[in-house]
């Protein structure tokens, strides 16, 4: 799984303690690989203490097939650019009856070309604000298309602070959706084909007031089979764009399939 970054490093480290004085990973799928490596850092430019990159499985098996044949000298450039950049976070409101707030949440952003990261949340997005625009409710509504989710979540932090005194103060609940697919398999020949089946899923939500049980009542009401119910306070925390809303003890649910 190259979005949880935890095997990588613990393998990383091990090379490091192993007195390598490189490391080069070959990844199972043919997907570019996404590397947090121990002691770097992708989005300032530090290193780790000895280089390191990871190779799409295409690209690892021609360097095994080179390396099969004896001996072997690579030169490895690697180039990059960190600049400055304006990135926005877009929000609508549909007014309520009352001024307490259930939010829809997904982050615009994404670290790959690619629908499911995460076109597919905004799509949602966009359609639930679509098909209560024309509504009145009790609650007042919130749909966030959040930025730099995949930069700390830097998106979700700027907007908790820029509305702590309003819409975060009366919210009520962050519905946040990332990433939604049919689940695809690796055939014999390293194709990817869909299984027919929804993806495996799951919902983390904070375990407060009657929050797990309305979740747990609308995946039994329609039948969102291979999904889990996941709490919010284990080290593995929230891997979606509710980390900063779980980390200020905000109440989320939040959904997440593929490519988790």
């Amino acid at each position: 799984m190259t979005w949880v970054t935890e095997e990588e490093r613990r393998v990383y480290q091990a090379v490091v303690n192993g007195g390598a004085v490189g490391f080069i990973g070959v990844f199972p799928l043919d997907l570019t690989p996404y590397l947090c490596f121990e002691g770097g850092d992708a989005f300032s430019g530090k290193l780790g203490p000895i280089p390191g990159v990871g190779l799409r499985r295409s690209h690892g098996d021609v360097l095994k097939g080179l390396l099969a044949k004896g001996p072997l000298e690579i030169n490895l450039i690697l180039t990059g650019e960190t600049r400055s950049a304006v990135t926005r976070n877009i929000v609508g409101v549909i007014p309520g009856k009352s001024e307490r707030v259930i939010q829809v949440t997904c982050h615009h952003d994404s670290m790959w070309l690619g629908a499911t990261e995460d076109a597919a949340g905004v799509a949602i997005v966009l359609a639930l604000a679509k098909a209560h625009a024309a509504k009145t409710h009790r609650k007042t509504l919130v749909f966030v298309l959040e930025a730099a989710e995949c930069l700390y979540v830097l998106g979700s932090k700027g907007y908790i602070l820029r509305h702590k005194d309003d819409l975060i103060k009366d919210l009520i609940v962050g519905l946040h959706i990332e990433h939604l697919a049919m689940e695809y398999v690796e055939n014999e020949n390293g194709g990817i084909v869909p299984t027919g089946e929804i993806a495996t899923r799951g919902l983390f939500v904070t375990d407060r007031g009657p929050l797990v049980d309305i979740v747990k009542r609308a995946v039994i009401e329609h039948d969102l089979r291979r999904t889990a119910l996941l709490p919010t306070d284990t080290p593995l925390e929230v891997p979606t764009d509710a980390a900063a809303y779980a980390r200020g003890d905000l109440p989320v649910a939040s959904f997440i399939s593929p490519p988790l």
